[in-house]
């Protein structure tokens, strides 16, 4: 289960501002970004944490950097949505295919948290927490069988009941209605393994056993609080995932 912590800092949030830039297309049509100096000034800060930001995105694959040039968005770069080095939800990479998100299946239970929950959200021994499962679909086939956990308290805090919480989800996605209530996700940590598809996930997806990508990520926000843990099982069929890994020349 994950259970790492990166706490941010501003080159990593610069970093996730131009990633979003990247994703919108705002770069143009030859993808290039403005210069350091441009860049901090536009943003408030300093040259020297626009240049880390800049880092990370390259040792990321998303921009190039070309002596003399500039710095540009890589073709890589555009496809986002299904590249895991990208915290996005499901219901944008369903979109990302050109398939119409749906939701089926939705219901919400409240219980008592696990050990490992209660270690991976920094709950307490009493504390409850909320859990949300949904089949999610493209055009209408199921593709994703979601389950997701958060505390009990902490959606008490912010108002919405586990009722509620279902309603809600039935047409919207979780992080856009976390983020509306104040606890917008900043990033994430995900174990990716294959499982066999058994009970109620092989139900839900349509399957008569087989093997499904399982996604399993703790989230937290700005302030490094784990707002919700996720398990996400996908048809192995239907998403093609890809992440960028440097090889040894990258270190000379």
């Amino acid at each position: 289960m994950p259970s790492l912590r990166h706490p941010p800092n501003l080159s990593a949030v610069v970093a996730d501002d131009l990633r979003r830039a990247i994703e919108a297309r705002e770069f143009g049509p030859e993808g290039r970004l403005p210069s350091e100096p441009e860049l901090a000034r536009r943003l408030g800060v300093s040259r020297a944490t626009v240049r880390h930001a800049i880092t990370e995105l390259a040792e990321g694959g998303f921009v190039r950097r070309h002596q003399g040039r500039g710095t540009f968005v890589t073709s890589h770069a555009a496809s986002l949505h299904n590249n895991l080095n990208v915290n996005s939800g499901v219901t944008d990479l369903i979109a990302s295919q050109g398939w119409e998100p749906g939701t089926a299946e939705v219901t919400s239970t409240a219980r008592a948290a696990t050990r490992a929950e209660r270690v991976t959200m920094d709950l307490g021994p009493a504390d409850e927490v909320v859990v949300v499962r949904r089949t999610r679909l493209a055009d209408g086939r199921p593709v994703v069988a979601v389950e997701d956990v958060l505390s009990a308290a902490t959606l008490e805090r912010v108002g919405i009941s586990a009722s509620t919480l279902a309603d809600r989800l039935a047409t919207r996605s979780l992080y856009d209605l976390l983020e509306d209530v104040g606890l917008a996700v900043h990033h994430g940590i995900a174990e990716i393994r294959p499982v066999k598809a058994t009970g109620d996930v092989a139900r839900r997806l349509g399957l008569r056993g087989g093997v499904v990508v399982l996604i399993e990520q703790i989230d937290f926000t700005s302030a490094e609080e784990p707002v919700l843990l996720s398990r996400e099982h996908h048809r192995p069929d239907v998403f093609q995932f890809r992440i960028y890994r440097r090889g040894p020349g990258s270190r000379h």
